[in-house]
């Protein structure tokens, strides 16, 4: 396989890097994009799941937790709430939906009731329609958990894409090339050694911010 001479290697980690490339003109002569990833095993033709991320902050009212914490509106509660909703909504979602999160910031000292809690939340799937549906339930489980408290919350999506009808979502699935992915595979297999799996194993559920290049 010979590369022509006008081949870059363009790398951007972190932050959804390849949307910054993508919409500074990094790609705007490119005729195909070669991505490569380490992983459970060699994957030639890849597509992965569609993302959104987000930070959910909640803000109350801070107290002392043993003094009189009656004064105060908890907002590690109303983030423990929120994410035991999103849990109980899993037996309501699809085999391909994910969601998952992890709390960033759960309170200043043990003692006081917290002024503010921030947590990071990811949904997935396959289809980037239904992935707006997924940021939709994960709203509505946190904005309960917020009258519930009586705190205040705010969710920060990381980025928003037009995918047509005027929807917005947060991120792609990828698109890949069959004909060019068995190309690949057929040179790098060539040595007799190196084997490929034909689906995408563990990781066809993951995500990856290359795909807006192969939707562009």
């Amino acid at each position: 396989m010979r590369f022509p001479s006008a081949t870059r290697a363009l790398i951007r980690l972190g932050g959804g890097g390849k949307y910054y490339l993508l919409e500074d003109g990094a790609f705007n002569d490119a005729t195909a994009s070669l991505m490569l990833h380490p992983g459970v095993g060699n994957i030639a033709f890849f597509s992965s799941s569609a993302i959104a991320t987000c930070t959910v902050t909640f803000r109350g009212k801070p107290a002392h937790a043993a003094a009189s914490p009656w004064e105060g509106a908890n907002c590690l509660d109303a983030l423990v709430l929120g994410h035991t909703a999103i849990g109980l909504l899993r037996q309501q979602l699809l085999p391909s939906d994910r969601i998952h999160g992890n709390i960033v910031d759960g309170g200043q000292a043990v003692n006081i009731i917290p002024a503010f809690c921030t947590a990071m939340y990811a949904v997935r799937s396959p289809d980037p329609l239904r992935v707006k549906d997924l940021m939709a339930k994960l709203e509505n489980c946190f904005k309960g958990a917020e009258v519930a408290t009586g705190t205040t919350l705010e969710i920060q999506w990381t980025r928003k894409l037009q995918v047509g009808d005027g929807n917005k979502i947060a991120g792609l699935d990828v698109h890949s090339n069959r004909h060019m992915a068995q190309r690949f595979q057929d040179y790098i297999a060539a040595d007799g050694v190196t084997k490929f799996i034909t689906d995408g194993g563990l990781l066809s559920t993951a995500s990856t911010v290359s795909s807006p290049i192969s939707c562009a």
